[in-house]
């Protein structure tokens, strides 16, 4: 099923209502771009990468630099049947039981970025070409989306009470936090009112030392 900014709101619907009871979720990107000249900052990947070290090096800057044409998801939902024998009392005793079979919904979400460059690789765009790719689909109708900075942004626009509540929430935590550190920090530096407990004496078993101390005294 394709998406596009048409229809995203109700398709959202039907994602609200069928992955919480997914038996499992397949997520899939198609980008315009996956790969960038190696050099000092990123250098030519290896097979033997591992892959936080790929996506240190590589990966990351290949997400930041290209754009997402698509979001390709598919949820896996596994089929119930219902067992029951015959007459009344078998019928009332039925059972629900699972079986080895799926039933997928498939969802190809067109995505174009509302703000920004669009960045472009030759090879992954004569590869999605060559898979069908409907360029004026994603031009035309692709769902809108935005960064984390520009999102925040536009929040704060849309809704700027929201905002002002979360400053001052997070104002109160802080002072919250400043005031019991500052207590802490006053309660280790106070003298204590308990009194500190008394050492026991020391007692002179040696008779050397019993005689030193009766001579000195």
């Amino acid at each position: 099923m394709n998406v596009t900014k048409d229809n995203i709101d109700d398709v959202t619907e039907e994602f609200i209502r069928c992955i919480p009871t997914a038996s499992f979720v397949a997520l899939d990107l198609e980008m315009t771009g996956i790969h960038l000249p190696p050099d000092d900052s990123c250098p030519r990947e290896s097979l033997i990468d591992a892959p936080s070290d790929r996506y240190a090096r590589m990966w990351r800057k290949v997400a930041s630099r290209f754009n997402v044409v698509q979001v390709g998801l598919t949820i896996f939902t596994r089929k119930k049947s219902v067992e029951s024998g015959s007459g009344s009392v078998a019928a009332a005793a039925a059972t629900t039981s699972t079986t080895d079979e799926y039933e997928a919904r498939t969802y190809n979400v067109f995505t174009f970025p509302s703000k920004g460059e669009v960045v472009l690789e030759g090879s992954a765009v004569e590869f999605l070409t060559n898979n069908k790719m409907d360029w004026n689909a994603w031009f035309r109708d692709g769902v809108p989306y935005l960064n984390r900075t520009a999102s925040e942004e536009l929040r704060r626009k849309m809704f700027p009470e929201e905002e002002m509540e979360a400053d001052a929430n997070s104002a109160g935590a802080d002072d919250a936090k400043d005031a019991e550190a500052g207590a802490e920090a006053e309660a280790a530096t106070a003298p204590s009112s308990e009194p500190k407990p008394s050492k026991p004496p020391i007692a002179l078993d040696r008779p050397d030392d019993v005689k030193f101390c009766e001579e000195a005294l």
